[in-house]
């Protein structure tokens, strides 16, 4: 059964490039979650320029980020008014009941499931391999659909979790939300409407390797790790304070745009890589949007509690702001 929906989200070009093993340290450098006030957008410029970890925050008033020792400083050096939150939060995450990977997948138990839905539902769930990323770890995705063996030409809808390593929730949400899907396909008309009516692409986990990396959580603490694991000097050797990048700011459009969004810099968590797509996880994605002629791209993040539209890279006030805006419904 086929129905027409309308296109909100057009995604992304094509590159390829060479994956690598580096060798991985196993030191973890102790990160602080500080609050920084800020009095405005421009106020707070010339921090965002340092490209550090920016976690949420509220506009006019204050920033929360994860920094470590050095970045701390250049806050203060720029003058910036700032209380700590937490002053270790691998070591918070730890001790805290609930927090951590404690209840979350691990990347071998996602497959394990993952492989498992799809056997038990083989009409409507197939398992894909879509390739590696720089350590040889596999991006998994399922498809779902009525006839899922066929190409029906539905329209695309693409779920995708964990472009930030540090973000195991973003894991979950996709996970758990088209597992329930397909388990109540059978007895929920809405399950049957999207099932019937859809072709549906699910990667939980589009950062394997920095999942692993920061998931030493298993031992105790989390890395609180955010990029992949590329080997950006090329030492040979995984070196946290000059190795990864920020896969979400990867991408081919409008790639570089400016240095606030993203950094130039390598040893920066927001580092944008050394060309637009140049990364192996990035470049799967690309390759299954432009293949399937996605209609609609939904990424998962965890801890801002936004919902964050297409063509964000502009900071214009005069710009929706809000889906029923953008609709033209508000």
């Amino acid at each position: 059964m086929r129905r027409l929906l309308s296109p909100i989200l057009c995604v992304l070009l094509l590159a390829s490039v060479a994956s690598a093993w580096a060798k991985v340290d196993d030191s973890a450098p102790e990160a602080s979650l500080v609050e920084v006030y800020v009095k405005s957008y421009e106020d707070a410029l010339p921090l965002i320029h340092l490209g550090l970890d920016i976690c949420s925050g509220k506009a006019g008033e204050y920033y929360h980020i994860l920094a470590f020792n050095h970045q701390i400083q250049q806050i203060l050096d720029l003058g910036y008014e700032m209380r700590v939150l937490i002053e270790d939060v691998s070591q918070y995450n730890a001790l805290t009941e609930g927090k951590g990977y404690q209840g979350y997948h691990y990347y071998d138990e996602l497959r394990t499931e993952m492989q498992q839905l799809a056997s038990d539902y083989p009409d409507i769930v197939s398992f894909h391999d879509l390739g590696t990323a720089w350590q040889d770890h596999q991006l998994m995705a399922w498809k779902i659909s009525d006839k899922v063996t066929e190409e029906e030409g539905e329209p695309v809808i693409f779920f995708v979790g964990c472009h930030h390593a540090r973000e195991p929730m973003s894991v979950e949400v996709p996970f758990y939300c088209l597992k329930w899907v397909v388990e109540n396909y059978g007895t929920d008309r809405v399950c049957a409407e999207i099932i019937d009516n859809l072709e549906i692409w699910v990667m939980p986990m589009e950062n394997p390797d920095g999942h692993i990396y920061d998931g030493y959580a298993q031992y105790g603490y989390q890395r609180l790790w955010r990029k992949n694991c590329r080997d950006n000097n090329d030492s040979g050797s995984f070196e946290p304070s000059i190795d990864g990048v920020d896969l979400n700011r990867n991408y081919t459009y409008m790639w570089g745009y400016d240095d606030y969004g993203s950094s130039p810099y390598m040893g920066d968590s927001t580092y944008r890589g050394p060309w637009a797509g140049s990364e192996p996880e990035t470049q799967i994605v690309m390759n299954l949007v432009e293949e399937k002629d996605a209609y609609i791209v939904i990424s998962y993040h965890s801890y801002g509690e936004y919902i964050l539209m297409p063509w964000g890279y502009i900071y214009d006030l005069s710009r929706p702001t809000s889906l029923r805006t953008l609709l033209g419904t508000g």
